[in-house]
């Protein structure tokens, strides 16, 4: 069972959880603020606050790879421009590339919209080194990592998760401004759209 962000509510059939609960079939720990980040992103700053300089800075920074993208002579510059959204982002991008250097690289993309996620996909994502983009309240950012809490099976039931702060890149600024926090408790969920990552396969 998945723990889906929107209600931020932790639903198990026939357990009623606490910390330390035990049950007949099932022993959980509670462990709350458990952290997950990916390290060493690029310091990459849109050349503007525009939106489509904001999507290449944060395109670059998502795929953690300075030669695909996104400079005037990259791979994708172009195939980034041409998308308004991140679902139109990973589409212009999904599949094979040939780069300037001759080689050819594999992007593989997946997006949520945010009524459909679930805390374990951010949580596996980041997990797995590999920043989403999310887009909120119209606007694009790099999630870095998460701050969460965690219902632990120590009998062979399923973890649960719920979000309680994503950390975010906004690419727009560097410096002190450039990381943010999306606050479960205090932002409005409906305003995020949703979530895409992109993984390059060499």
């Amino acid at each position: 069972m998945r723990s889906f962000l929107p209600g931020c509510l932790l639903l198990i059939a026939s357990v009623s959880l606490s910390a330390g609960a035990q049950t007949e079939t099932n022993s959980y720990v509670f462990l709350p603020n458990q952290e997950v980040w990916v390290e060493s992103l690029p310091a990459v700053v849109a050349a503007s606050k525009n939106q489509s300089d904001v999507m290449l800075a944060s395109v670059a920074v998502a795929l953690m790879d300075a030669e695909l993208c996104c400079d005037h002579a990259s791979a994708l510059a172009d195939q980034v421009n041409g998308g308004a959204s991140l679902q139109e982002i990973g589409k212009a991008l999904r599949g094979g590339h040939r780069l300037n250097d001759g080689s050819s690289v594999t992007i593989v993309d997946k997006y949520w919209a945010a009524t459909s996620i679930s805390a374990e996909e951010i949580i596996s994502a980041l997990s797995a080194h590999r920043p989403l983009m999310m887009d909120w309240n119209g606007r694009v950012y790099v999630v870095s990592g998460a701050v969460f809490d965690e219902y632990r099976s120590y009998t062979g039931g399923l973890n649960t998760h719920a979000i309680k702060k994503l950390l975010l890149i906004d690419t727009r600024f560097s410096g002190e401004r450039r990381s943010t926090t999306f606050d479960r408790q205090t932002e409005d969920w409906s305003k995020v759209k949703g979530f895409l990552t992109l993984t390059v396969v060499r």
